[in-house]
């Protein structure tokens, strides 16, 4: 546990990036903050010292003309003996 105070966060500005890959397709990063911290001690330039806790969410926009195929799920008895641990 850290000794820390829980402080008030917002955004100034977006919080999601966008990029461009070569091909045209888009990924966005979402970045949502759970909790903002400021610990009780200093770092040795005498600066706050804050804990972040985020999350990074992706999406994605393909370019246009691209698919992306989906293996069909297999069926309970199409999977081996050593995958029937993942089978409740």
């Amino acid at each position: 546990m850290v000794d820390a105070e829980v402080v008030e966060h917002k955004f100034i500005g977006p919080n999601f990036v966008i990029i461009r890959l070569p091909d045209g397709t888009e990924c966005k990063l979402t970045i949502s903050v759970t909790t903002s911290r400021i610990k009780d001690q200093k770092g040795q330039d005498g600066s706050p010292i804050y804990n972040i806790a985020s999350n990074i969410s992706l999406s994605w926009k393909l370019a246009a003309g691209r698919t992306i195929k989906v293996p069909k799920p297999q069926l309970p008895q199409q999977i081996k003996a050593q995958d029937k641990r993942v089978v409740s």
